[in-house]
């Protein structure tokens, strides 16, 4: 009897334990202009789940309900994670913030059992939706396709492009704070 009330015990403390890991400090955003501040939180394609402390029961909010969620790391740093359209996509993504200015950069990262891919997407901040940034060929020229017309404005920078001294996805986050400081300021 008493081995069972352990099991028992045992099978309501694992999925506590389990949540509490995968959530961190966060603050939420929320479209109406809410604030909800010192929770713990997660998320999936649906919703975010947040709790005040473990143990307690958890709250969802859709995602389409959401601007943003600041999420602490460990090491003290903020990941921005928005909640965006996407051109050609029906649902939400939902993105990290990792650059902003004049041309906006997200991404989202996907792990899997072998590698960790990264999926980009770009917008002007004054578009609603992203555009998607094929990753899938390295440099090819769809991807060039995709970023030049975000671009075409500054020559220099397309021409750095075009003769290789930038690579398109290894270097877009630099691509595209490059653009922002050199021309994306002239153009608020």
């Amino acid at each position: 009897m008493k081995l069972k009330f352990y099991i028992f015990l045992l099978a309501l403390t694992i999925p506590l334990i389990a949540f509490s890991q995968i959530t961190r400090p966060c603050t939420i955003y929320l479209k109406s202009g809410e604030v909800i501040s010192e929770m713990r939180g997660t998320y999936n394609n649906k919703n975010f789940k947040y709790y005040k402390k473990v143990g307690d029961s958890y709250n969802k909010i859709k995602i389409e309900l959401l601007d943003s969620v600041l999420l602490t790391e460990e090491s003290g740093s903020i990941t921005k994670l928005r909640f965006l359209p996407v051109i050609g996509d029906k649902k939400l993504q939902i993105v990290e913030q990792i650059v902003i200015g004049k041309l906006e950069l997200y991404q989202q990262i996907t792990n899997n059992q072998y590698n960790t891919d990264y999926q980009y997407f770009i917008r002007d901040k004054n578009q609603e939706k992203l555009t998607k940034i094929e990753t899938s060929r390295f440099g090819s020229n769809k991807t060039k396709s995709i970023l030049f017309p975000f671009i075409e404005d500054c020559p220099e920078l397309v021409n750095k492009i075009e003769n290789d001294f930038f690579k398109v996805i290894p270097d877009i986050t630099l691509i595209i704070g490059t653009y922002n400081i050199t021309c994306g300021l002239n153009k608020n």
